[in-house]
């Protein structure tokens, strides 16, 4: 808000997404931003996400049959429109990367990951990898028949398609499905400090992740099977609530 504030905004509008829907401590959290800041924040269902994802990747992209893509730290989501009937369609599902990190911890190591949150996870190796794969597939619903192979990937510098563009070293251009292999696979076998480059900006996530996010990705692009995803920079869904004249005050 204080930043807002020196570009002069007066008025403010927020919605909390999956994490808030999980966390034990979710709706407190959110009572405290609407009580301390003042900020009419709202907890939206993950089609409302998808709505806003899509409205993100519309005030960016105008072009015909577009699709959206919006991952984070507990759920993911895919929406296009219906060319016949205008509304949109969702692809989305309740995995993220705190999902993913889970899962290879206590599905593919059976380790507990609550008694021990500071586990160590790196270096992963290529098994682990290809099990962590699987076991993400097999939570996956069956692909739609509308998926085209084309899409717009929304995120900030935290975003699995973001680390994805850094691992291929710009971010210019598509990302295509043997790039983010390729990726995944160099980052196997490798500690903390062997991926720290990667990691080294402001309110980063940890390096111990950055193999669960290049996983989930390669999960995804494959299941769908995606064959160009262009990464397109922006704040969550800040764009689309932006535009989303239901959400002004």
């Amino acid at each position: 808000m204080q930043e807002t504030e020196t570009l002069g905004c007066t008025v403010y509008s927020a919605v909390a997404t999956e994490v808030f829907r999980k966390a034990h401590n979710g709706q407190e959290y959110v009572d405290r931003v609407r009580n301390e800041l003042g900020i009419p924040v709202q907890v939206v269902t993950q089609e409302i996400e998808a709505q806003l994802g899509f409205a993100t990747a519309s005030a960016f992209h105008t072009r015909d049959a577009l699709q959206a893509w919006d991952s984070g730290g507990a759920s993911f989501q895919i929406s296009a429109r219906d060319p016949e009937s205008d509304e949109l369609r969702f692809f989305m599902d309740s995995i993220g990367t705190s999902i993913v990190t889970a899962t290879l911890v206590e599905d593919i190591r059976e380790q507990n990951l609550k008694e021990d949150s500071s586990t160590a996870i790196n270096p992963v190796s290529e098994e682990e990898v290809a099990a962590l794969v699987g076991a993400l597939k097999a939570k996956l619903d069956a692909p739609p028949e509308w998926i085209q192979p084309s899409i717009v990937a929304i995120g900030g510098q935290n975003c699995i398609f973001r680390l994805a563009c850094d691992v291929r070293g710009d971010v210019e251009g598509p990302l295509t499905p043997q790039q983010i292999y390729e990726g995944l696979m160099a980052c196997a076998n490798s500690s903390d400090e062997e991926l720290q480059h990667l990691v080294n900006f402001e309110h980063s996530d940890p390096a111990r992740i950055v193999v669960q996010k290049l996983a989930l990705l390669w999960t995804v692009t494959s299941h769908l099977k995606l064959e160009e995803i262009h990464y397109q920079p922006c704040v969550g869904s800040c764009a689309g609530l932006l535009v989303s004249e239901s959400y002004w005050p």
